[in-house]
């Protein structure tokens, strides 16, 4: 604390938290506490950043992982105004591809043995993401690879982390309140999704569930190709994302296909078309990115019945 400040602001028990500083609140320039932890003090942003370094291990350990100004100088470097513009992308982003991304943690799950094995110890998926300079809401991340890691291993990444999942305990009720009359429900599984160049991160909980008995005698017909069905699955979802063909379900059915479309805007508004009403109606050459997926995919299954055949083996 500067000698002057001191002298001027008699011994003030809140001051700038600043070392260098040290500035009592004044009648003008009241001190604003950290949004991140509400303890440390700062009588402006400017000493709010010089101090984030030293500051950082504190404001985590007793609040959110990170202040509002250090978000906000990440978040404009990346092109977004501030939190809520940034906020807004990434909902518009899940939303566009929330199949794709469903599809993704569903072909993770069967690959790992099971959603049992990911209950127990808990598990969970990290999401990599890249910014992209785009309007249309399905354009605006890249996906850029994932990988899991069990919840003890998200907590030792940082004091904060436990916080922030245990603020998402009234999520994760609601949300098996909602799905507990299903039987075939098992469990969430929690999906973590980072930025590339933001020290930020947002859960999504993607439930999981059991293979209904009915179609269970159909799956060791599929053993033979089964490795092939995930593989052209996940490639499909992947690109579907990536490439700009973003997939949804014509009819709310649990066993209805995704279908590929863009996102358009008409009167202010983003809305999704379809491209066909049926696979086999789709011509060469009408997307150069959906055309190179269903080229390499393997299985020899068309996409909707891929897409079928993937339900019968989830376990």
């Amino acid at each position: 604390m500067s000698e002057a400040h001191r002298l001027k602001d008699g011994d003030s028990l809140r001051r700038c938290h600043e070392r260098q500083c040290g500035r009592a609140p004044e009648q003008d320039n009241p001190l604003q506490k950290c949004s991140g932890c509400s303890r440390a003090c700062y009588c402006s942003k400017a000493c709010q950043r010089k101090d984030w370094k030293s500051h950082k291990a504190e404001c985590r350990a007793n609040g959110h992982a990170l202040t509002m100004t250090t978000w906000d100088d990440q978040l404009q470097r990346l092109g977004f105004e501030n939190l809520s513009a940034f906020s807004k992308a990434l909902t518009q982003w899940l939303d566009a591809h929330k199949w794709a991304l469903q599809t993704c943690v569903d072909v993770a799950v069967i690959r790992g043995c099971g959603i049992d094995s990911f209950q127990d110890p808990q598990r969970m998926v990290r999401f990599s993401l890249a910014t992209r300079t785009s309007r249309n809401p399905s354009l605006l991340f890249q996906l850029r690879g994932w990988n899991f890691l069990t919840l003890e291993q998200y907590f030792a990444v940082d004091p904060g982390c436990r916080q922030d999942w245990e603020r998402g305990a009234p999520i994760r009720a609601s949300l098996c309140e909602q799905n507990k009359d299903n039987p075939l429900f098992v469990g969430l599984l929690p999906a973590l999704f980072t930025t590339e160049g933001l020290d930020m991160t947002q859960f999504v909980y993607y439930p999981q569930f059991r293979t209904d008995p009915r179609l269970a005698p159909t799956s060791p017909s599929l053993d033979p190709v089964r490795d092939a069905i995930l593989a052209d699955l996940l490639r499909l979802s992947v690109d579907s994302i990536n490439e700009g063909f973003p997939l949804r379900q014509i009819r709310l059915n649990s066993l209805a296909p995704a279908f590929p479309g863009r996102f358009v805007r008409s009167h202010g508004t983003w809305t999704w078309e379809k491209f066909f009403d049926d696979y086999a109606q789709y011509r060469h050459g009408q997307h150069r990115g959906l055309d190179e997926t269903l080229a390499a995919m393997r299985s020899g299954f068309p996409p909707p019945e891929a897409m079928l055949a993937s339900k019968f083996l989830a376990v």
